[in-house]
């Protein structure tokens, strides 16, 4: 396995970019000024490794409008599901190297999931530009709404009464909703069935028609079906509950330890010329700066953020320094 360790090139593209933007991002207008020297492609693919629908595509879209304007291009989404995530990422590392293709990054594509893997097409941090942190999110604990389970509390006697009658779904294996389903089993001393698919669209549609009995998903995408009571919310996987459903526990009141937080973030081909990079920074971070930007991932239940290279490469050695430990103790493998 690769050991991760950044190139030069990288450390020093993250901190000039850092330095030499820092009064830009914190000033949008002053952004705007300096960025439109460094022209960009006309058309630009963000692309969500993940099928339609699922929180990084929500995600993915809202900020493609958004960029658009502050990039001066057409920000166009494109969904390239597959092999974990790692199909559309890997897309971007060895993809076009003028700026025209960026990476809706996250835990499944960047950090820690790769530590799960023997072999990886790319390395996470050497053939990656990673951009900004868009922010993170809490996984939540659902059920479908007519479920005869009313509470966490519920689910764990019966599933601690019955191991492996209960069938968990989540995005694939190593997505952030399988890894908070094996640390509430380690956790909790609970044995369920793990049932992966390649998106959170027709994972849902067989937990609401009863063909899974839990799933671990993030409040985003989950958030409507929450609402109009097609799915209930059992318990949040932060630390804390969280501000939008404030009567529902954390897991961790009842079995400490469990939370699982994925981010996003916004990446390139470690390729692309610094030039160029420092002006996708710059329309990046205006965007993720904006009031209406934050106001719109707090409704979707995100807790937002606008770190820059500095800070994203930080959050990766720390996501790995974190979850190492838990994913060699679980023994959780991706071939």
């Amino acid at each position: 396995m690769s050991s991760f360790k950044h190139t030069r090139r990288a450390v020093l593209w993250a901190c000039s970019a850092l330095t030499g933007l820092a009064g830009a991002a914190f000033n949008p207008s002053s952004a705007w000024a300096q960025t439109t020297e460094q022209p960009l492609p006309k058309v630009i693919r963000l692309v969500v490794p993940f099928a339609a629908g699922g929180s990084t595509d929500v995600i993915g879209r809202m900020l493609a409008e958004k960029l658009g304007p502050a990039l001066g291009a057409s920000v166009v989404v494109e969904n390239r599901p597959g092999a974990g995530a790692t199909l559309g990422a890997d897309a971007v590392a060895k993809g076009p190297t003028d700026g025209s293709m960026l990476l809706v990054s996250s835990t499944s594509s960047i950090a820690p999931v790769p530590l799960m893997r023997s072999k990886m097409p790319y390395d996470p941090i050497q053939d990656f530009a990673h951009i900004a942190v868009i922010g993170s999110f809490a996984n939540g604990l659902l059920v479908r709404g007519d479920s005869p389970i009313a509470t966490l509390r519920d689910l764990i006697e019966q599933a601690r009464a019955r191991p492996d009658r209960f069938s968990f779904a989540s995005v694939g294996v190593g997505s952030s909703g399988h890894l908070t389903g094996e640390l509430l089993q380690n956790k909790g001393g609970l044995r369920l069935v793990h049932v992966p698919y390649k998106g959170a669209s027709q994972a849902v549609v067989d937990l609401i028609g009863g063909r899974v009995d839990i799933q671990f998903e993030s409040l985003v995408s989950a958030g409507p079906n929450i609402r109009n009571g097609k799915l209930k919310l059992l318990a949040v996987a932060s630390p804390e509950r969280s501000r939008l459903y404030p009567d529902v526990p954390a897991i961790a009141e009842l079995v400490p330890g469990v939370v699982g937080a994925p981010w996003f973030g916004i990446s390139a081909s470690a390729k692309v010329a610094p030039a160029v990079l420092a002006r996708l920074q710059s329309g990046v971070l205006v965007v993720l700066r904006d009031p209406e930007t934050r106001k719109k991932l707090e409704a979707m239940g995100m807790d937002p953020s606008s770190d820059g290279p500095r800070e994203f490469l930080a959050r990766i050695h720390e996501e790995n320094r974190v979850w190492g430990p838990i994913i060699t103790e679980l023994g959780i493998r991706i071939q």
